[in-house]
Formats: C-alpha cells, structure tokens, sequence
C-alpha cells in the first residue's frame, strides 16, 4: 500500500509543477540556439528513423552486383530519411514552439542529404577515420538534422 501512495504522492507534485499557459511558471518559447538545438534534436531522430527503416524494408544488401538495384534502394532510403528529418524538426519545434519553418524545414532536409552524404564521404574515403556502418548512420543522421535545423531557421528568421 506504501508503494502506492508513493506514486500517487509523485503524480500530484508533477501535476502541480506543470506550468499552466498564461502563468507566471510557464515557461517562454526557445529561441536562437535553444530553438536550434531542439529542432536539431527532432531532425536527427527523425532522419535515424527514416533512414534506419528504409534501408530495413528496402535490403540494398540483396542486390548482389547489381549497382543499379543497390543504387535505387540507398537513394528511396536517402529521400525518407529527408521525409523523417523534416518531420522531426517540425514536430519537435511545435511541441517545443520554437515556431519552425515548414518549408525551410522541407528545403533543409533535402540540402541535407547532400551534406550528410558529403561528411560521411570525408570520414570514410579521404580523411579514413572509420569504416563502421554505425558510426557513418550516425554521422549522416546528425550531419542531416543540423541543416534541417538550419534551413527551418532560417526559414522562420525569412517569416518573421
């Protein structure tokens, strides 16, 4: 019984410190780099996402020799992985109402698959620090949620 009035305890302290728009506790919107940072945060997820599960369901690995076929799943992976970076900077920007830029967001998230493309070249071929999957996924995934982060910025800066 002790257990449970803990965690009744719990819930109704959490629910008191909620803060209630239009209080004097509620908080204000991110801005500048705090804005950024949020919506780099949702497009990195989202680009994970989107780029993780399109290379599961396409298997470009299956191709054997063929480049073209190999050629076709890597590039419908890049393109959802631009959908889900875009996705999440806008979803993490209205839960975070840092008032993101939709089509700033969009034009990021497509610029963003040649730089994440362009970085995880330079990792890989000319500067030869790693060859890891993992560590490219992560590097390309990052690499497109900072300039789909960029471009909404920049694209709410244009708006506002």
């Amino acid at each position: 019984m002790r257990g449970k009035r803990s965690l009744i305890h719990v819930a109704v302290v959490s629910l008191a410190l909620i803060p209630i728009p239009g209080s004097a506790y509620a908080q204000e919107s991110p801005t500048g780099p705090s804005a950024f940072l949020v919506e780099t945060a949702g497009a990195t997820v989202g680009s994970a996402a989107g780029f993780g599960l399109a290379l599961a369901l396409s298997k470009p690995g299956e191709c054997g020799d063929d480049l073209a076929c190999t050629l076709e799943k890597i590039g419908l992976s890049l393109i959802v992985s631009a959908g889900g970076a875009a996705v999440g900077d806008i979803v993490a920007g209205n839960m975070a109402d840092t008032r993101p830029s939709t089509p700033g967001a969009i034009a990021g998230s497509l610029a963003g698959i040649v730089a994440g493309f362009g970085v995880v070249h330079l990792f890989s071929e000319e500067l030869d620090l790693t060859r890891s999957d993992a560590a490219l996924f992560v590097t390309y995934s990052l690499t497109q949620g900072i300039v789909t982060a960029l471009g909404s910025r920049i694209g709410a800066w244009l708006r506002d």
